[in-house]
């Protein structure tokens, strides 16, 4: 029983973290669209333009370790209001 409660720990453990990083409002993940539906037309348009940097801002985020102490809050937030 203790391995199939690992896997299954892992396994949502896994699936909070691609959600927590998925909402990051980074052009082109998904919370980059909520924040681009919140802004006026204008500001929206030039928001769309850096989805070309998008990939280039993760990279760089993952590559100094920035990725890790942004999510790490919110993954153990999340971890602990499903836990508790």
């Amino acid at each position: 029983a203790a391995p199939l409660i690992y896997l299954l720990f892992s396994l949502a453990m896994i699936n909070i973290v691609l959600c927590v990083f998925n909402l990051i409002p980074i052009p082109p993940l998904d919370g980059s669209h909520v924040v681009g539906a919140l802004l006026p037309p204008a500001w929206h348009w030039r928001w769309v333009q850096l989805e070309r940097y998008g990939f280039l801002l993760i990279f760089a985020l993952l590559w100094t370790g920035l990725l890790n102490i942004v999510l790490r809050p919110f993954v153990t937030g999340l971890l602990w209001i499903l836990l508790s």
